[in-house]
């Protein structure tokens, strides 16, 4: 064993302490550059992914009071300290900006030699999270005045049991496969004798740009428990007797066996497994999403080994996985079950919003949207299949939703910080470190991946407009100006691309799911309607940061887009517009291709129905017919002039039985509720019941699904629309206005519904609400507004007379359109709103 002394070091440190040189925001980020480690080169330049153990070997005299580690790992580290799991990291990240994590280990520590050890996997590839590239380990260990830092006196080998499995293909997760027969087998474990191991060699950390602090919180794992064992077949006999496995330890099984565990629900979960096994049983682990008919399906090609050795042994799964049933084949041999957990690890949650109503199938689906999203969220924005940050997903739904589900820890004791913004604000960053030379932004990163999907023009719309989201929820005007650059650069791409007709020559997509014209080139009616709201955003940026001409000139562009789109993509007879139209003539610089259609499934063509072929749908100056689609990425980004705002309003209202997805979904419940119609209330939540029905009811696997009837991944932000929906609209309450206003907005739209209670989240705060409607001739209510908070309240009028009762007395009211209006300040309120005969002074007073 290797005894740990760094007096040269730690005399540099303790130096740098006393003259108030050890800040958070830089020097441990340096220390850690100058400190990164691996096994010795020549070993490790195969270009292929490996697993590797360090160890560290530290005694301490006494228990510290402070115990801190500083800790980051490319690609991917386990850590256990004195044999006991203690982390695994770190977030998310491209190699331009890697974050370390901080971590409190006191309660690993013992008085005595101390153990330390990390599994690094490294050279990982295929994921849609992590990035190829140089594979290191860099920690800083602080124990009260003494400092530790990895360098040559760790001890390092390949040759640990555990190891990635490189012949399988997936983007999900890492995939490992262990032999429990290897000569390091317990290598974490405190006596394992590693004098054989080699020492850890320098590297050089300019292959990283600065380390930081992790800028959200570690995640929180919780324990699902031993889960339920729902069948074990074999070649002769099945048994689905249902047992609980916390009930039935030890459970034996033999060679051909095959059993299913289902864990209780479906999350991103990963396994610790206790077992006694004779020397040589092989068993596959295939941790899957849905079981039907017996048999366990959707494991996106997810699987891992284990070889094991003679006696009693554990196993825990490098990676999480998005899975509610495990399958586990035994190959060979035997082993008795001792005890299995699934722990889930996720975004560590604080769960405030709450829904209720007088519709039991609105309230299932509540649960089952508001659960997915919290599932969904990890060290970053993801579904639960490809686990990548897709910014299509996030600026469209899964922001917008988390805003009203997710809330975190915030600094100091007892702080909250109500509908977190802090993945928006990584993924946010994660997007502009990938932009290219030429200023595109990818459509999800980090990852190596480039193909069809790598980049999506109307997603580098969404980021802008993220963005603008994220400030007016934040103020954070920093992350604006830093970002800023990123943004004009994408903005250039776009500008190269406009066409003298005033229009935009890019990709159609929208979501390739619900788009007849994905993937095609032309003026679309999708991709400029998304580029008008993006010009508009950027107007707002720019002059939010005092760019006054930028933000001119933004602002002028959008108003040209404008004109040219009711101009040239206005059709009379549909009342609505084209869905596309193609000048290749109007076309600025040469660069821009002639039109090319993908060799794919082209629904495009001018059948009225979604047709398969590839078919040369649109020649020069014809123009494409109208969509759904079209018509409603148009209202929703606000492109649609003044003078043909009614007749596309109609136009949606007759389609939108046409789209095809819950994503556009998102859209169609913002603009069915600008139509302040009450016939529209009731219509959004009959969509929900009809189009979430297959969705819902399905008990397995229990998440809100990619596509209606479940089509698509099974647990995927698409289908997360009502879990905004419910409390924004029904419940009514909303944030219109910055952060900085300090202002909610409480208008319910009940519909159809008896009642509806439940707590919203806002940036302000939580606000518990309820609404109690009777016999149509009131609606009583009660509600709290946050401290610090004003609130402007829409109450629907009960008839055409009015009179409104506020804690006892009679309120001051103004009429717009079906609502009643009047301001409070922060407090609890209860009140009703009655019809009456007589006109209310207070009321023609407000008139």
């Amino acid at each position: 064993m290797y005894k740990f002394s760094l007096f040269i070091i730690l005399a540099f440190l303790s130096s740098t302490v006393a003259n108030g040189l050890l800040k958070e925001s830089n020097l441990p980020g340096s220390i850690l550059e100058k400190s990164i480690i691996w096994q010795r080169s020549g070993k490790n330049n195969l270009n292929e992914p490996l697993s590797v153990g360090f160890r560290k070997n530290i005694e301490i005299n006494k228990i510290p009071k402070r115990a801190e580690m500083r800790i980051f790992a490319d690609s991917r580290y386990v850590l256990w300290i004195n044999g006991k799991y203690v982390e695994r990291g770190p977030c998310r990240f491209d190699p331009k900006g890697p974050q370390y994590d901080l971590i409190d280990i006191k309660d690993f520590l013992q008085t005595g030699q101390n153990t330390i050890a990390i599994m690094v996997q490294g050279n990982v590839t295929g994921s849609l999270k992590v990035m190829k590239h140089i594979p290191g380990l860099t920690s800083l260990l602080i124990l009260d005045n003494q400092k530790y830092i990895t360098d040559s006196t760790w001890l390092c080998s390949e040759k640990i049991p555990q190891q990635i499995i490189k012949d399988i293909w997936t983007w999900s997760c890492i995939l490992d496969t262990v032999d429990a027969n290897s000569r390091d087998f317990n290598w974490q474990m405190p006596p394992f004798d590693d004098s054989k191991w080699e020492s850890a060699v320098a590297v050089s950390g300019e292959s990283w740009g600065p380390l930081t602090l992790r800028s959200i919180p570690r995640l929180k794992e919780i324990d699902l428990g031993s889960g339920t064992i729902l069948q074990i077949r074999n070649d002769k006999t099945i048994d689905n007797t249902v047992k609980k496995l916390s009930e039935s330890f030890p459970e034996k099984f033999n060679a051909g066996d095959e059993i299913v565990i289902d864990a209780g629900k479906l999350s991103l979960t990963y396994w610790v497994i206790d077992m006694k096994a004779t020397k040589g049983t092989d068993l596959i682990f295939t941790p899957c999403q849905d079981f039907v008919n017996g048999e366990t399906i959707i494991n996106y090609n997810c699987i891992t080994t284990y070889k094991a050795r003679e006696g009693d042994q554990s196993y825990m799964s490098f990676d999480t996985f998005g899975f509610r049933y495990l399958n586990i084949k035994v190959l060979k041999g035997s082993f008795t079950l001792s005890n299995i957990h699934f722990i889930s690890r996720l975004y560590p949650n604080i769960s405030l919003a709450k829904f209720e109503c007088s519709d039991d199938f609105l309230n299932k689906t509540w649960n089952q949207t508001s659960y997915t999203s919290s599932v969904l969220c990890e060290d970053g924005y993801v579904d639960s299949a490809e686990r990548a940050e897709w910014m299509g997903d996030v600026g469209m739904i899964q922001y917008p939703v988390s805003r009203m589900v997710i809330s975190g820890a915030g600094e100091g004791k007892h702080k909250i910080m109500y509908s977190d913004p802090r993945l928006m604000r990584n993924m946010l960053i994660h997007t502009a470190q990938s932009q290219q030379n030429d200023g595109r932004l990818k459509a999800h990163h980090p990852s190596d991946r480039f193909d069809l999907h790598w980049f999506i023009e109307d997603y580098c719309c969404l980021w802008v407009q993220g963005l603008r989201q994220y400030y007016e929820n934040t103020s954070d005007i920093d992350l604006v100006k830093e970002l800023w650059p990123v943004l004009q650069s994408q903005m250039e791409w776009f500008f190269d691309h406009k066409n003298r007709s005033g229009l935009y020559t890019a990709r159609e997509f929208l979501i390739h799911l619900d788009n007849p014209l994905r993937y095609q080139v032309c003026q679309g009616a999708t991709i400029n309607a998304f580029l008008y709201k993006a010009l508009i955003d950027a107007s707002f940026l720019a002059k939010k940061q005092g760019k006054t001409e930028e933000s001119k000139t933004f602002q002028q562009e959008a108003g040209s887009l404008k004109m040219a789109y009711n101009k040239f993509m206005w059709d009379e007879v549909s009342g609505s517009f084209y869905s596309a139209v193609y000048f290749p003539d109007y076309s600025q610089k040469d660069k821009i291709p002639a039109l090319k259609l993908v060799p794919i499934q082209d629904p495009a063509s001018k059948s009225k129905e979604w047709s398969d072929g590839n078919v040369q749908w649109i020649e020069k100056g014809e123009k494409v017919p109208p969509t759904v689609q079209a018509a409603l990425s148009a209202l929703n980004k606000g492109i649609v002039s003044d003078d043909h705002l009614n007749d596309v309003k109609k136009y949606l209202l007759t389609h939108s039985g046409e789209l095809k997805n819950p994503y556009t979904h998102m859209m169609l419940f913002d603009e069915f509720y600008k139509y302040d119609i009450d016939s529209l209330d009731v219509k959004v939540l009959d969509i929900i019941r009809a189009r979430w029905k297959n969705m819902v009811s399905r008990v397995s696997p229990g998440t809100s699904a990619e596509g209606f009837e479940t089509q698509g991944y099974l647990c995927h932000p698409f289908g997360l629309i009502p879990a905004y929906t419910l409390p924004a609209y029904v419940l009514g309450v909303r944030k219109p206005e910055p952060v900085w206003k300090k202002t909610i907005l409480i208008e319910p739209r009940l519909g159809d519904l008896v009642f509806a209670k439940g707590v919203c989240v806002t940036e302000c705060g939580p606000v518990p609400i309820e609404w109690q409607k009777n016999s149509g001739n009131s609606l009583k209510f009660r509600f709290e507004i946050p401290k610090n908070t004003k609130a402007i309240i829409h109450l629907p009028k009960q008839g055409q007379q009015n009179k409104i009762l506020l804690n006892g007395k009679p309120v001051h009211f103004i009429i717009n359109g079906r609502f009643m209006e009047f301001k409070v300040k922060s407090g609890i309120y209860i009140g009703e709103v009655k019809k009456t005969e007589e006109i209310s002074i207070l009321s023609q007073t407000g008139n």
